[in-house]
């Protein structure tokens, strides 16, 4: 049997691909049975000897290849295409597992999108996520002592912050629920969320008031090496404007004198936030703020209908926004 999972979502299919394995596990397979390889580095007549040999101590097996239409090599993908009549073995499992989406034109593509039990796992929309929230933290309560529950506002808060980043977002969940038994509040989401994924875009908003295109840019592609989500980065641009128009609707050129503590209990930032924010407005006129605010809403509604790539959106924004 073929089993085809891939898209985007690579949280979500990495859950997959491990609960296909534990499943193997519990149903009593030896480790022998049980074969890993990489398509980057795979050879295969390895993998060839790994279907067509049998375990002495079961009759069952499954074999996991990741990335195999990612990485393979060409005479690699040309050796599995000529194979491929003989990959579904009613003896064996075969999980092909792709961390991102693959070229869908490709001959194995269709082949295993017509012939394996096909999973997509595409990134999650914003009513999903909401979702996707609760029942992990459910699973947090489950593993944990005590329990937590969440408010429909601090779900869409968390979900707004983070975006379709799932590994994050997990990470961030484990970190509320320790934090917090109980009901977890749109406050705390502020607080333990707001002040440490802020911290990523506080540079570019910087290099923004400073109209340094060169080090806004620099500092965008910095966080996208690392790996953050484009939407997340544009939510959280977009969440720093906000606040900057807060404090400067609220105090004016005031705000510069401000204490963080004043601004905080007035606005409701978190005081790390206000902080941070009460330097920035000094680099902005209020008129300039709610121009830059529109201009991220005009791209939110570009990304949003698929007029323009969230990575393209951030680049022009940035021009627009420093030119």
């Amino acid at each position: 049997m073929i089993i085809f999972l891939y898209g985007q979502d690579n949280f979500r299919s990495r859950e997959k691909l491990n609960e296909i394995i534990e499943r193997f596990k519990k149903d009593g397979k030896n480790d022998l049975s049980l074969e890993i390889f990489d398509g980057e580095n795979l050879e295969f007549n390895f993998f060839k000897n790994a279907l067509t040999t049998l375990s002495f101590f079961s009759s069952k097996k499954l074999i996991i290849v990741k990335n195999l239409l990612a990485k393979g090599s060409t005479k690699l993908l040309e050796e599995f295409s000529e194979y491929k009549s003989q990959l579904d073995s009613k003896d064996t499992v075969v999980v092909f597992w792709e961390e991102k989406d693959p070229d869908k034109r490709t001959k194995l593509f269709k082949f295993f999108k017509k012939t394996g039990k096909c999973q997509e796992f595409k990134l999650l929309e914003n009513y999903q996520i909401t979702d996707w929230i609760k029942k992990e933290l459910e699973k947090t309560n489950t593993a944990k002592t005590g329990s937590c529950l969440i408010s429909s506002e601090a779900q869409k808060k968390i979900a707004a912050f983070v975006g379709s980043n799932l590994w994050q977002m997990k990470n961030e969940i484990n970190k509320l629920a320790s934090y917090k038994l109980g009901r977890i509040e749109s406050d705390d989401i502020d607080t333990l969320v707001a002040s440490s994924i802020t911290s990523n875009v506080f540079d570019i908003v910087d290099a923004l008031g400073n109209k340094n295109q060169k080090d806004a840019l620099k500092f965008l592609h910095e966080q996208l090496e690392k790996g953050e989500n484009a939407i997340y980065l544009f939510t959280m641009i977009v969440y720093q404007f906000r606040n900057l128009i807060k404090v400067k609707s609220c105090f004016g050129s005031a705000a510069e004198t401000e204490s963080p503590q004043s601004i905080s209990k007035e606005t409701g930032l978190h005081p790390y936030v206000a902080q941070k924010t009460i330097a920035q407005t000094k680099k902005f006129s209020l008129t300039e703020l709610k121009e830059n605010y529109q201009k991220l809403l005009n791209f939110d509604l570009l990304i949003k209908t698929g007029k323009i790539e969230p990575v393209a959106a951030l680049d022009l924004l940035i021009i627009q926004m420093t030119s």
